[in-house]
C-alpha cells in the first residue's frame, strides 16, 4: 500500500497532539499539586488560629475569674510611697494593744521595707500585740522573734506591781511595690 503525503500530515498532527496534550496534563498536575500544597497549608494555619483563638478564650477567662483575688493580692504589699502609712499601722498595733511599741531601724531594702519592733508590756497586752501583728492585713514576715521578762510592771510605772513586765523583740519584713502610674 502506498502511504499518502496526508498521512504524513496527520500522524505529524497527531503526534503534536499527543505532545501538546501531554504538556497540557502535566502542567495541570503541578498546578493541582501547588494549589493542594497551598490548600493544606491554608487549613493547618486556619486550625491553628482556632487553637489560639481557643488559649486565648481560656486567658480571657482565668483573667476574669481571678479579678477579685488579683485585686485581693495587691493589698499584701506595702505600696512604695505608702512607707509612712505601714509604719502607722504598726504604732497603731501599740495603742491597740495597751503596750508600749518602740519602732527602729526602719530600712527600705529595694522591694521590702524592714524594722525592728520592741513591745513592753503585761503578759497578755504583749500577746495581743504579736496576734495583732501576726493578723495584719499586710503579707508580712515576722522573724527573731524574742520574748523576755524584766522584772515587774512596778518598778517602771512607779505604781503599786501588776505583775512581770514583758518584753517582746521582733523583725518584721514587708515587701512592697512601685506604684505604676497609667
Amino acid at each position: 500500500m502506498k502511504i499518502n503525503s496526508r498521512h504524513y500530515a496527520l500522524i505529524l498532527f497527531a503526534l503534536c497532539s499527543i505532545v501538546a496534550s501531554s504538556l497540557g496534563y502535566v502542567l495541570i498536575y503541578r498546578q493541582t499539586v501547588v494549589q493542594a500544597e497551598h490548600s493544606a497549608a491554608a487549613a493547618l494555619e486556619v486550625a491553628n488560629e482556632s487553637v489560639k483563638k481557643q488559649h486565648e478564650q481560656e486567658l480571657v477567662g482565668v483573667h476574669k475569674a481571678t479579678t477579685e483575688e488579683r485585686a485581693k493580692l495587691a493589698s499584701f504589699f506595702v505600696p512604695e510611697d505608702a512607707a509612712v502609712d505601714f509604719i502607722e499601722r504598726i504604732e497603731k498595733v501599740g495603742t491597740d494593744s495597751q503596750t508600749e511599741l518602740e519602732l527602729s531601724s526602719i530600712v527600705n531594702e529595694g522591694d521590702k521595707i524592714k524594722a525592728k519592733i520592741d513591745v513592753q508590756g503585761t503578759w497578755s497586752s504583749v500577746m495581743n500585740a504579736l496576734m495583732l501583728l501576726e493578723n495584719m492585713s499586710l503579707g508580712i514576715s515576722l522573724n527573731n522573734i524574742r520574748l523576755d521578762t524584766s522584772g515587774d510592771l512596778a518598778s517602771q510605772d512607779k505604781k503599786p506591781a501588776k505583775g512581770h513586765a514583758w518584753h517582746l523583740t521582733l523583725n518584721v519584713e514587708a515587701l512592697t511595690r512601685k506604684v505604676i502610674e497609667e
